[in-house]
């Protein structure tokens, strides 16, 4: 089973790319014009409200499109893995980005789609992903370690999860092959900043890399940002 989430202020965009999509069969819909509540708190209560599912649970940003029935892709995944479409990882000392998906944003290629980032099979252990999807299963948040930091706004939240899962509880992070369209390529404004430094911060780190940040982790040694 899957059951699906998303949080939008975007009644268009929610409509286009999550109510109205054929895969998406099960999915909680959260409208708040006004953001009242960040995204790790809504995520954390959509957790606690399906502790008893026995199913994957999906988290979407309303700008992601499915493209396939994720479904036959989980199957057999690991439950005790935290997942998502795309990450970064050090592979001989230089940094590249895993998952490949579909990428489009009015910025950049002139609005065209593009492919982006290295198509993995099955799935791929890495530091971080991007919290463009985020997919974990219930049975793994039954332990009570799947709490997102409500500290943190829109930014760097999985990241943060991926870190904090890693170094206190030994939880990987992993990429899974999936088709979908991520309509964003996202900005590094003040809100990411402070989130970047809260992290550093909480976890007494030097410098961690953010899931797509390949270019900044090419001169960075490994025990820096994992």
């Amino acid at each position: 089973m899957i059951k699906y989430f998303c949080a939008s202020n975007d009644r268009a965009m929610l409509t286009k790319y999550i109510v109205n999509n054929p895969f998406i069969k099960d999915v909680e819909i959260q409208l708040d014009n006004n953001r009242a509540k960040g995204l790790p708190e809504r995520y954390n209560e959509f957790i606690d409200r399906n502790l008893n599912s026995d199913a994957w649970l999906v988290f979407l940003h309303d700008d992601v499109e499915l493209l396939e029935d994720i479904g036959p892709k989980l199957e057999g995944l690991p439950k005790d893995i935290i997942y998502g479409a795309c990450g970064a990882k050090k592979t001989n000392g230089k940094g590249e980005i895993v998952g490949e998906i579909l990428a489009q944003d009015p910025r950049i290629h002139n609005g065209n789609k593009f492919m982006f980032g290295r198509r993995v099979d099955g799935y791929e252990i890495v530091p971080t992903f991007d919290p463009l999807i985020v997919i974990v299963h219930s049975d793994l948040c039954w332990l009570g370690h799947m709490d997102f930091d409500e500290e943190l706004g829109y930014h760097l939240f999985t990241e943060e999860l991926s870190i904090s899962l890693k170094k206190n509880y030994s939880i990987e992070s992993a990429v899974v092959q999936l088709n979908l369209v991520h309509y964003s390529w996202g900005t590094k404004d003040q809100d990411y900043t402070d989130a970047h430094d809260y992290i550093l911060k909480k976890h007494g780190l030097k410098r961690f890399i953010g899931a797509t940040e390949k270019s900044a982790m090419d001169d960075q040694e490994e025990g820096d940002w994992k």
